[in-house]
C-alpha cells in the first residue's frame, strides 16, 4: 500500500498492521509562514527530517523525491509516472492513495497535492507500462486506487475517526510535523481537520 503524499487513515492502517510506502514528491520547501526565520533549504531538510521521523512512527517505509515544491503542475507529467512506477511496482502496492485530481476544498486546494493524483491514476493503471517501462511486463493487477475528496457520493468511503483517534491524529502531527502543526495553534488546524470527513472515492 503506498501513499502520495498525513491523516487520519494512517493510523486506522497501522493499526491494521498494513505496511505503508510513504512517497513524497516534493519536501514542501517553499511552505514557510511570513514569521518564519527559515529559508527553502534550511525548510526543505526540516521536512525531510519530519517525513523520516514519521515514517519511522507508522512503521512505514519511504521515499523522497524533491521535485521542486510548487511546480509540479509544471513538470511533464511522463517524467513523475516514470519516476514513481518503478518504486510502486518495487513495493508491489495494493493500494494507492492520494488527493483527488480535481479537489478544491479551501482547506486542501492545492495544485502539488492535485497533480498527486493524476500521478497515481496514471501509475495505478499500468496499462500504458510499455510506454514508460518498455521492458517491463504490465502488471497482473492494478492497486486499487482511492482518491481523496470532499466531495461524497455512492462510491466514497467516508472514516469517522473516534475521539480517540483524533487525538492520537493530532499527538502525531504535533510531534512529527511541528513545522507545519505548531502546537501554538493547534485550535486553528485542528478545526480544519475536525470539520473534514476522512473520505475517499475508490477509483477502482
Amino acid at each position: 500500500m503506498t501513499k502520495l503524499c498525513s491523516s487520519v487513515v494512517w493510523i486506522v492502517f497501522v493499526q491494521a498492521q498494513i505496511s505503508p510506502h510513504l512517497i513524497f514528491l516534493t519536501l514542501g520547501e517553499l511552505g514557510i509562514s511570513q514569521d518564519s526565520k527559515f529559508v527553502p533549504a534550511e525548510m526543505a531538510a526540516i521536512r525531510r527530517q519530519e517525513a523520516e521521523a514519521a515514517s519511522r512512527a507508522l512503521r512505514a517505509s519511504l521515499t523522497i523525491l524533491s521535485f521542486p515544491d510548487l511546480h509540479l503542475p509544471f513538470i511533464p507529467l511522463e517524467t513523475l509516472v516514470r519516476t514513481v512506477l518503478p518504486i510502486v511496482r518495487e513495493e508491489q502496492s495494493d493500494a494507492l492513495f492520494a488527493f483527488h485530481p480535481h479537489e478544491t476544498t479551501k482547506s486542501f486546494d492545492h495544485p502539488d497535492h492535485n497533480v498527486t493524483g493524476l500521478v497515481a491514476k496514471h501509475v495505478g493503471a499500468a496499462a500504458d507500462v510499455k510506454h514508460f517501462m518498455p521492458e517491463r511486463r504490465a502488471l497482473i493487477q492494478r492497486p486499487e486506487l482511492y482518491l481523496w475528496t470532499s466531495v461524497k457520493n455512492e462510491q466514497t468511503i467516508v472514516m469517522e475517526p473516534n475521539t480517540e483517534v483524533k487525538d492520537r491524529r493530532n499527538e502525531y502531527l504535533i510531534r512529527h510535523y511541528p513545522s507545519q502543526f505548531q502546537v501554538e495553534k493547534k485550535n486553528q488546524w485542528v478545526q480544519i481537520f475536525d470539520s473534514l470527513d476522512e473520505a475517499y472515492v475508490r477509483v477502482r
